[in-house]
């Protein structure tokens, strides 16, 4: 990459970031990595320092929303693993507790269907 002055590099990096956005928003976190990339690249190669830049404000509140965003994905994906793990459970069979809450007793799930009776 040839070397490259602060607008364009705030132009770029606000692409990026706009491109980071959709492929969150997406669902497409595999491209994020790539995105990522590009992005350190970008600023290695550039120039000049972008503290001088009067686009870093807009630069900053986007990434800001990303990390919101990339916040929420990992949210999300701890609530879908806690999810699968209870229906894992349920699955495993039913649990009873005495009065004391010590497990009694494991109840295996035995019957996948409903019996029909005429």
């Amino acid at each position: 990459m040839t070397k490259i002055g602060p607008d364009q590099v705030v132009f770029r990096l606000d692409a990026l970031l706009d491109q980071e956005k959709a492929a969150i928003l997406a669902g497409e976190l595999e491209r994020l990595g790539e995105i990522a990339a590009e992005k350190l690249d970008l600023i290695e190669n550039s120039t000049v320092m972008l503290s001088d830049s009067p686009g870093l404000a807009g630069l900053r509140r986007k990434a800001a929303r990303n990390d919101v965003l990339l916040q929420h994905v990992v949210e999300g994906i701890r609530d879908v693993a806690r999810r699968m793990g209870a229906m894992a459970d349920v699955r495993s069979g039913l649990k009873t507790y005495d009065h004391t809450g010590k497990e009694m007793q494991n109840i295996l799930a035995t019957a996948r269907s409903v019996e029909k009776r005429s």
